[in-house]
């Protein structure tokens, strides 16, 4: 583990003992599975949040990236839109509520972090090949490459950066202790997301992510989908999960 507060995220990896990323060409189709795999986990992990009941926003809309958009070097990325604080975060004032609120409630804490690190954590559940390499969206060079991370590495993308100023606001700023809470909290996630009711639920909304081909899904298709992954989700609870870190983080 590194000592320096210069911490290089984007080369950490397994001990150094190999390259952590490297730009590689991107294959549209594949990058857009890995999309819906990563927002699908998000999606499903907010379903499991908004069912405790402790006041989240629900889910809006989702989408991903179109794969003909992909092909011509627009940015790839995805959405889960709408879950979250009451407050939101457009202003000082209201982040200074949400981080309030957040810290108030644990199980508000853990289950938001967990449905954040959730899409991060799909590709080591459902890129079966520990050796591939995972395209990160936000360093899209629009050249047709983009930095691709071995499965055992935290790049540092736009999900970890939430992760990391929330464990800012329980005291865990050092950059050790931020690796070792991120490892420990992304391996229970695996845990949740390889209970096969739970890794079912993710395949079929990323199997409707892909087949919406960039479309934005709302109002009562998502209806529909949010019911169906209730359903197939009905006896997964990741309270067990949250409880374990209420009085250790």
């Amino acid at each position: 583990m590194p000592e320096s507060e210069d911490f290089d995220w984007e080369t950490w990896n397994n001990e150094g003992q190999l390259p952590c990323s490297e730009n590689r060409e991107i294959i549209p189709k594949r990058l857009v599975k890995q999309l819906a795999y990563h927002e699908a986990s998000h999606f499903v992990f907010c379903i499991l949040a908004e069912r405790l009941k402790i006041g989240f926003k629900p889910v809006l809309s989702i989408e991903i990236h179109p794969e003909n958009k992909i092909e011509e070097n627009a940015a790839p990325n995805g959405l889960v839109y709408g879950f979250g604080s009451p407050y939101g975060d457009e202003t000082p004032q209201a982040k200074e509520k949400t981080k309030k609120w957040y810290l108030e409630n644990s199980k508000r804490y853990f289950s938001s972090i967990f449905q954040t690190i959730a899409g991060h954590t799909s590709y080591q559940v459902f890129i079966e090949d520990v050796e591939h390499f995972i395209g990160i969206p936000d360093y899209l060079n629009y050249v047709n490459t983009v930095p691709f991370y071995r499965l055992d590495c935290l790049p540092n993308d736009s999900d970890l950066e939430k992760i990391q100023e929330k464990l800012e606001w329980k005291g865990i700023t050092t950059v050790e202790e931020k690796v070792r809470v991120l490892i420990l909290l992304r391996n229970e996630v695996k845990q949740v997301e390889e209970v096969p009711i739970v890794n079912q639920s993710i395949r079929f909304v990323a199997n409707r992510l892909i087949k919406a081909k960039g479309r934005k899904i709302e109002r009562k298709e998502l209806a529909s989908i949010r019911d169906k992954v209730n359903v197939m989700t009905k006896r997964a609870s990741i309270i067990p999960y949250l409880t374990k870190y209420e009085n250790s983080i």
